[in-house]
């Protein structure tokens, strides 16, 4: 009887483990679509949403075009006359997508020479595209520029970027500029940087509090800058790295419960603080990542039925967790990828809410060389 009452209790116990495992799962199910490419044989990168009129915008790299198409819930639509470029038979990258008194802009960065790329942006009246640029934002059009993002903030447009420079500094410089629709402003003093020699990049704004934060890495510290309209001050003690002796980069923001949060990546590891204006607190117990010792890149945010939703690369995969402001849980089944990771990398998925709806984007490769901008809708 012993014998039988011991084997009872490590099924028993045998059962509650698996059940326990099976729980820390998210019960999930995605709504799948066709690859947003405009050509099956085309390569699909660096997308970016906007919702605009009840139609989601996505702007997006396809081979050397910027290409744009909304979506109305049942049918994409192109937009762009086959191409937004200024040449089409230059390079493009990084476009970035936003709404501004009731227009649609885009800007991107386009080769105009070798190590010589350009910020250039156009504005849709729902009609035409039309230049907004004056012939490229760049405070010195002979500098590489990239990573153009836009932002409206206190009823004007402002574009950020990184942009190389020796007259201010050494190295690659934060720029920015406003738009009040007639004409560009610097806002910039010269530089964003917090060392003029330094090198930065990858710099991303959200409005918070009424005013406009701005992160971005330089030489491997996380950097966070607010903007009153007036005057720029920094919040982040330095950094806001958890270890300033180590690698951070890839910061992205957004407003969650009163609170910024940032998320980046530091030594490998996706980690995120939370500011409630004064002070930074730890947001992530650690890491975010399902397996540390797998290489991390690009995450971003999006606010879904009051959780903190976070996309991210893992391994070459497409992962998920969510945040209900005091846990991260696991909320996506595994790898969101449509194939199985044997060329490249999936790369820069982004949410975007639409009609009360959660979606992801995102590129995956589909052979060496070759990616397809991928879709999934959260259903469950």
């Amino acid at each position: 009887m012993k014998k039988i009452k011991s084997f009872n209790v490590i099924i028993l116990s045998f059962i509650l483990v698996i059940l326990s495992f099976g729980s820390s799962f998210a019960n999930t199910e995605f709504q799948e679509f066709e690859p947003l490419n405009f050509s099956e044989s085309a390569s699909a990168y660096d997308a970016t949403t906007t919702v605009y009129n009840d139609e989601l915008y996505v702007a997006f790299r396809e081979d050397r075009q910027v290409r744009v198409k909304k979506y109305d819930g049942s049918n994409w639509v192109q937009i762009d006359n086959g191409s937004l470029n200024y040449d089409k038979s230059q390079e493009t990258r990084s476009p970035s997508i936003v709404v501004y008194k009731n227009e649609i802009y885009v800007a991107w960065e386009e080769s105009k020479a070798r190590n010589n790329f350009q910020i250039r942006m156009k504005k849709y009246n729902g009609t035409n595209w039309v230049s907004v640029d004056n012939g490229c934002l760049n405070y010195d059009s002979r500098e590489n520029a990239n990573k153009p993002r836009l932002i409206v903030y206190d009823s004007n447009l402002y574009v950020m970027w990184g942009e190389w420079g020796t007259s201010e500094g050494f190295g690659y410089h934060v720029r920015m500029k406003k738009y009040n629709g007639t004409n560009w402003v610097s806002v910039d003093n010269g530089s964003l940087n917090e060392d003029k020699e330094g090198f930065s990049h990858l710099a991303k704004a959200i409005v918070y509090n009424n005013n406009l934060y701005i992160t971005w890495s330089q030489d491997d510290k996380i950097k966070v800058k607010k903007y009153d309209g007036k005057n720029w001050t920094s919040v982040d003690n330095g950094t806001i790295n958890y270890d300033a002796k180590k690698s951070a980069t890839y910061p992205n923001l957004s407003v969650y419960n009163n609170k910024l949060y940032v998320v980046f990546r530091e030594d490998g590891q996706l980690r995120v603080k939370k500011y409630d204006g004064t002070n930074w607190e730890q947001a992530d117990k650690g890491s975010l990542n399902y397996t540390s010792s797998k290489m991390l890149s690009c995450a971003s945010f999006v606010e879904y039925n009051n959780e903190l939703y976070v996309v991210f690369e893992e391994d070459k995969q497409v992962r998920l967790k969510k945040y209900d402001g005091t846990s991260w849980i696991q909320a996506d089944n595994g790898p969101l990828n449509y194939k199985p990771i044997k060329y490249d990398e999936s790369s820069w998925a982004v949410g975007t809410i639409y009609k009360n709806e959660l979606y992801f984007i995102w590129a995956e490769a589909r052979s060496y060389g070759k990616g397809d901008l991928e879709m999934k809708k959260l259903i469950k």
